[in-house]
């Protein structure tokens, strides 16, 4: 019946040259790939509004699907540990137990992932606005603070250095109040999801969560 439609119509029509062609799974009966009568042609991609960091901190703390989309790789990448190589593998293994480096780098890389961002904020010889001494030896601590506690303070402006944008310093709020400025050079800074510049410098630097792009899908799930 559609068949027999489809073909009345090419046959009025005059002037070949102004045929439809159907071949691209149009149907001007049924309305299928028109753009009057076919819904889908309607639906297009409008963007979200970025998630919030308190939104994603309480998807992380009371949903568990997004919990372990975040925990996921982290636990996996970690779980048989690793060899430490060079000289004095023993002395190194003492510091990284003394620091708690396994527990503060699973820590960070959640919080990455989570929030866009991590660092570390490294106890090295020096005040902590000053770029950090060449050679430094001897971290009397490591500090982890998640994208929340962290904003760019002064940041590279000349586009001629190969460091075009990013942090020179960091303005750190800890949750128990107080805050201070740190090097970068003191630092170790924890990305997030792969983000554009653009959309990097819409947030103060920093990438966005791994849940954005999943979000929509645990919420309709």
């Amino acid at each position: 019946m559609i068949a027999w439609g489809v073909l009345e119509i090419i046959e009025s029509k005059s002037d070949a040259r102004h045929v439809s062609r159907f071949d691209s799974w149009e149907n001007v009966v049924s309305g299928l790939g028109t753009l009057m009568g076919d819904r889908a042609r309607g639906v297009d991609w409008t963007p979200e509004i970025t998630t919030s960091p308190e939104r994603l901190a309480n998807l992380f703390r009371f949903d568990d699907v997004c919990r372990r989309i975040v925990s996921i790789v982290v636990e996996d990448a970690l779980r048989e540990g690793y060899e430490i190589c060079g000289p004095a593998p023993d002395r190194i293994e003492s510091a990284f137990a003394r620091l708690e480096v396994d527990e503060k780098l699973h820590e960070s890389l959640i919080w990455r992932r989570l929030y866009g961002g991590s660092i570390w904020h490294l106890g090295l010889p020096g005040a902590a606005i000053d770029p950090a001494p060449l050679g430094a030896t001897g971290v009397g601590w490591i500090d982890v603070y998640d994208r929340r506690a962290v904003q760019r303070g002064a940041f590279v402006t000349e586009k001629t250095d190969p460091n075009y944008g990013r942090a020179v310093t960091y303005r750190v709020t800890p949750a128990n109040g107080g805050s201070f400025e740190v090097h970068r050079s003191r630092c170790i800074v924890f990305r997030g999801s792969l983000t554009g510049r653009t959309e990097r410098e819409q947030q103060d630097g920093w990438d966005d969560s791994v849940l954005e792009t999943c979000v929509r899908i645990v919420r309709a799930f």
